[in-house]
């Protein structure tokens, strides 16, 4: 399975989380993790940004 192929079934599966069997959902977080592990690096600002954005994602109501 290729990484964009990865992403749209787990763009899939969790649109529709209450049809998709269990095991099907264990396997496509392995495989994620897996790809996840198998990335590069990535460099202190970038990984601060990141962060900012998932607290903003995670806190929508925080201000700025």
């Amino acid at each position: 399975m290729s990484r964009e192929d990865l992403i749209l079934r787990l763009e899939e599966v969790s649109a529709n989380i209450e049809n998709v069997p269990l095991n099907e959902v264990a396997t496509l977080l392995r495989r994620a993790a897996i790809r996840l592990r198998n990335l590069p690096p990535i460099d202190d600002e970038t990984e601060r940004e990141f962060r900012a954005l998932m607290d903003d994602m995670m806190n929508p109501d925080q201000p700025a």
